[in-house]
């Protein structure tokens, strides 16, 4: 065999570990010439050899005389020293990579907190979406900066949008001396009602009585233009009767739509009935046979279904004594379709087509 050769650097250095050793049972005898290495320990005190030349196979070989002697070299071949590293060589420590290093692209370490909920203009970051999220705003703010900020600027202004929808209302609900004109209006044309109801039925006031009302009637002028005499006393009780009620319950303004219907049934019968004596339509109070009066009572009627009977009332609380809406129409046309139903059973004249008393 030839000499003892080492490996490069990083194999001697390793083989220098103290904890690994070569058993020595397993190890045949070194030939010789050689020295046997128990331990790496054995290397500090290893004699340093001289190497020469490699023997050509054609040389003749001298056998060792002495097992324990060192083979012969000749001396006139130079040699260099076998030199053993004795420097541990260090490792290279490299420094640990971030996890997000290994994220392509790499994530940001912070977004901007105007970016999160859109409160204000920000710098666009590369792979993250900035864009305002869908969700249903229920009120309820989430969780942490800068969402409790964001809540507690969503709360206020929704107080102060209350606040200002109650402001507006208020300011909607001032109606002055509207219902003070309402009252004014609904207790006269309620009184006279009542009045007239009494001075026909009961003869109060200088009135006809009911049998003077039941002769106004049947129109004993002209019997052609006057109600049937079967039905008239019939018709005379409860005309009256209606405007006695009517006038009484409109004074208070309860059931004010119903009860100004059947009012402004009975105030267009008196203005058909007028109309038809009269003979042609006279709305001047200088004319025979004005109906200018009845004629205003109609529109008086009809303007205290249309507006409601006002706050002070007994309706007060409901929404037809403030703003009332289609019933009211309806109730201004059952009106006068109840008169024209009572007029058309009971007389059939048409009004506009009388000849009139002589």
């Amino acid at each position: 065999m030839g000499s003892q050769r080492f490996d490069d650097a990083d194999e001697a250095a390793d083989s220098r570990d103290d904890k690994h050793r070569v058993e020595t049972t397993r190890v045949p005898a070194p030939p010789s010439g050689y020295a046997r290495i128990d331990s790496l320990d054995d290397l500090d005190d290893f004699p340093k050899r001289k190497r020469g030349k490699k023997k050509s196979a054609s040389e003749p070989t001298s056998a060792p005389t002495e097992p324990e002697s060192a083979p012969t070299e000749p001396e006139s071949a130079p040699t260099e020293p076998i030199s053993v590293p004795t420097e541990r060589l260090e490792p290279i420590e490299h420094p640990p990579l971030p996890v997000t290093a290994l994220i392509e692209p790499p994530l940001p370490e912070t977004v901007p907190t105007e970016a999160v909920r859109g409160a204000g203009p920000a710098t666009p970051v590369a792979g993250v979406d900035l864009a305002e999220p869908d969700y249903v705003d229920d009120g309820v703010a989430p969780i942490g900066e800068p969402y409790e900020e964001h809540g507690e600027a969503l709360r206020s202004r929704r107080i102060t949008d209350l606040e200002d929808e109650v402001a507006h209302l208020r300011k909607l609900g001032r109606r002055g001396t509207l219902d003070f004109g309402l009252l004014l209006l609904r207790v006269v044309v309620g009184a006279y009602l009542a009045v007239e109801g009494c001075r026909r039925f009961f003869g109060w006031f200088e009135g006809p009585s009911l049998n003077g009302f039941e002769t106004t009637l049947l129109n004993t002028q002209n019997r052609a233009i006057g109600f049937d005499e079967q039905s008239a006393g019939v018709v005379a009780v409860g005309w009256s009767v209606a405007m006695i009620v009517v006038g009484i319950i409109l004074v208070f303004g309860f059931l004010t739509p119903i009860v100004a219907a059947v009012g402004l049934a009975t105030a267009s019968l008196d203005l058909a009935l007028g109309v038809t004596v009269a003979g042609a339509v006279h709305l001047f109070p200088d004319q025979k046979g004005s109906v200018a009066f009845g004629a205003a009572l109609v529109v008086l009627l009809v303007t205290i279904i249309l507006c409601g009977p006002g706050r002070y009332s007994v309706d007060g609380s409901r929404g037809w004594a403030r703003r009332p809406g289609i019933g009211s129409v309806s109730m201004v046309i059952v009106g006068i379709a109840l008169a024209v139903g009572v007029w058309m059973l009971f007389n059939g004249t048409n009004p506009l087509d009388s000849p009139g008393n002589p």
